[in-house]
């Protein structure tokens, strides 16, 4: 007997982001839009949290490419 799962995988970029919001916002597009097409399972790649040192502003971005 087999069975079909679904996995997505993110090819997923990194942005310059503003607020939380805008982060959490990003995110729910990428889950909806894996679910939509049948996923049960979305794979981010471990550079995916990188992009939260925007969050923070300049100074820390500085800080983290030195």
């Amino acid at each position: 007997m087999s069975r079909v799962f679904t996995l997505a995988a993110a090819q997923y970029p990194i942005d310059r982001l503003l607020t939380w919001q805008a982060y959490k916002s990003k995110l729910v597009r990428w889950v909806e839009s894996a679910a939509r097409e049948g996923a049960q399972l979305l794979v981010f790649p471990e550079y995916g949290g990188m992009e939260l040192a925007s969050l923070f502003g300049p100074e820390v971005e500085r800080d983290l490419h030195r």
